[in-house]
């Protein structure tokens, strides 16, 4: 591969670490003796368990992990966050494709990124499971965990 024929935007590839290093952080700071809620269950219209293992609001940040189960045989609708979120499969297979025609097959240990208002859309035959985390420096923003349907 001639790689003088490909551009590479390196802080565009970079930004997903970037944002996994300040949730580290910000989960490092915010949990101090923490009390923790316990684990919310909501089974959104395409049938995916969501599960919040772990929500939390100090010095105006709200840190959100959720496990996600996604029944077999599922297709998400297209939809976008205003934030971005990140995360890993846990278990089984997951097609994640985006509105600019991008697909990427993921298993188990692979991370997903999506930026905030990325049009995007998650599909499985098998059945999957992964963890979703995400933070805003605005908790008065509502349900964080809200997606919007794309048409």
């Amino acid at each position: 591969m001639n790689l003088s024929s490909k551009t590479i935007d390196i802080g565009k590839a970079l930004e997903p670490l970037a944002a996994a290093r300040r949730f580290s952080s910000v989960v490092m700071k915010a949990t101090a003796d923490v009390d923790y809620d316990e684990p919310q269950q909501t089974i959104d219209d395409d049938g995916v368990i969501q599960t919040t293992v772990f929500s939390h609001t100090a010095a105006n940040n709200t840190i959100v992990i959720e496990r996600w189960d996604y029944p077999p045989n599922t297709r998400q609708d297209w939809h976008q966050h205003d934030i971005s979120k990140s995360g890993h499969i846990v278990s089984g297979e997951l097609i994640f494709e985006s509105g600019d025609g991008g697909i990427r097959r993921l298993t188990p240990f692979d991370p997903f990124y999506t930026y905030p208002n990325e049009v995007h859309r998650f599909s499985t035959k098998t059945g999957a499971s992964l963890f979703v985390m995400f933070a805003t420096g605005h908790p008065a923003h509502g349900d964080i965990g809200h997606h919007e349907r794309s048409s």
